[in-house]
Formats: structure tokens, sequence, C-alpha cells
């Protein structure tokens, strides 16, 4: 015969002091609280299975290991352990020219035989983000630097331009995981 729960128990961090409960012992099940964690942003769904704590929405300062812990009726405790890493995307990238005006979907006019320097930026973001140039799906610039203040910056330099160069499109992508889209600025090169 299956073991009920009789209290669940949800603990952040290294505190001793649960901030989240559910006690079966009464009819009904009965939910409390800790106001100061989570406010009414927690909730333990027992729709789905296995009955899981929900918290919406889900804020940077969120980031932390939590315990759960599940009185049984008849069998001993069980702890499970699980560290929620909450991921903030950065800012769209901005692109910049030689001169550091903004470019909003073509550079130019540029000279054949000439140089173009492009600078991609985004500030923000958990964790940091790549900042890479792509032309055609490839990756053809992913030096990038980031600074005190957490801007990253990546420079696009071609140099002595040819023909084949006029309406080519590189794409600056901005990414800091593997569940969103990469933020994407794409910049045509304009020739004269």
């Amino acid at each position: 015969m299956a073991d009920v729960a009789i209290i669940v128990l949800w603990y952040r961090g290294a505190s001793p002091a649960p901030f989240y409960s559910y006690d079966l012992r009464q009819s009904g099940g009965r939910h409390w609280s800790d106001e100061t964690v989570f406010g009414q942003r927690a909730q333990f769904d027992l729709r789905v299975n296995p009955p899981s704590l929900r918290v919406h929405p889900v804020r940077p300062a969120d980031q932390d290991t939590y315990r759960c812990r599940v009185d049984y009726e008849r069998g001993p405790s069980r702890t499970s352990t699980v560290h929620l890493a909450v991921i903030v995307p950065p800012s769209p990238a901005v692109v910049t020219d030689e001169s550091g005006s903004v470019v909003e979907g073509s550079a130019g006019p540029y000279l054949e035989g000439g140089r173009v320097v492009l600078t991609c930026k985004t500030i923000g973001g958990r964790p940091s983000p790549t900042l890479v140039w792509v032309r055609d799906g490839r990756v053809v610039e992913d030096s990038y630097t980031v600074d005190h203040r957490g801007q990253v910056r990546n420079l696009l330099h071609l140099d002595n331009l040819s023909r084949d160069l006029l309406d080519a499109a590189f794409t600056c992508r901005a990414t800091n995981n593997n569940i969103t889209r990469p933020l994407d600025t794409t910049v045509t090169i304009n020739m004269t």
C-alpha cells in the first residue's frame, strides 16, 4: 500500500525555516506562504504530476537553491534539492558606425577599396551574453569584450571593400541561453 504525504515544506537557500507549506492533515489541505519571500507569486499546484511549487512571475532575485521536504504518514521524510537559475535576456543589440552614429538598416555608402568598422553593443543579461557577427549563417567575428558596467562590444572590421559586399547583410547576434531566440540586429552594406 502506498504511503500518504501529510505535509510538504519548501526551504530557500540555507534557511532552516520553510517559506511555503502545504498541510494535508487538515481536510482539503491548507497552504501557507511567508509573504516576505514570494508574496502572492508562489502556489503549490496539485494539478500536475508530480505536484509542484509554481512561482509566477519569476524575478532575477529568485535565483537560489531550494529544498522540498515531504513528510509521510508512515515512512521517512524525503528531501529533494533543486537550483533555480533565472535567465535575463540582454538588451537588443545596437550597431554604430565609425563616427559613433547608430546604424539602422544600412551602413554607408562606402567606397570600393575602403574600410568599414561597425561596433555592436548590448548591455545587461544574466548570464552575460556572447556577441558575434554572422553573415549568411556563418560566424565571421566572434571576439567580444565586456566592460566593468556589463556592456558587451564586438567590432566588425571589413578592409579593402570589394563590389561583392554591396548589399551584404551582417547580423550582430546577442545570446545568453539556449532557451530563447537570439537577439539579432542586421545591417546591410551600401556602396558607391
